[in-house]
């Protein structure tokens, strides 16, 4: 017999169910993968802050003032960074900064409140955070605003 328009194949209850489970695991799949870049969505920035404060840490102050300016090369053009100079740098998070050597630090978390990221830690333990803006270009600076 020939099949036409107003012929229908026979119901497969099977073939149904199946397709149904594939549909319901992909929804799960695609609701899950959206909660972890929401999740995760600012760890770049936080990435960049640790990265920082491991090279403070390791008190390699020359590689932390480059990843301060998101400038590896800040040494072949230092006047470009006039402004705010490594010896700046070096006597606010140096051993006779704010902080003193770094020994630990902890990321609290982070937040987007505009075209970068505010990452809030405690380092050395410290009872008040510090609060660290990453801008889209990975420049970071010190929030001026109170903590989270």
């Amino acid at each position: 017999m020939a099949s036409t328009i107003f012929t229908a194949p026979e119901y497969d209850a099977r073939r149904e169910k199946k397709r149904k489970l594939w549909m319901l695991t992909a929804f799960i799949l695609v609701v899950i993968l959206g909660l972890l870049i929401y999740i995760f969505r600012n760890w770049p920035q936080e990435h960049e802050i640790s990265k920082f404060m491991t090279a403070l840490q390791q008190q390699q102050y020359e590689q932390a003032y480059g990843i301060w300016l998101a400038d590896k090369d800040w040494k072949a053009h230092p006047g470009k960074y006039s402004n705010y100079s490594f010896n700046d740098f070096y006597q606010d998070w140096g051993p006779s900064g704010k902080y003193g050597i770094v020994h630990n630090f902890a990321i609290d978390g982070s937040a987007r409140p505009g075209n970068g990221v505010v990452v809030q830690l405690t380092i050395n333990g410290r009872r008040e955070p510090e609060q660290l803006w990453v801008g889209k270009d990975n420049t970071i600076t010190v929030w001026p605003y109170p903590p989270l």
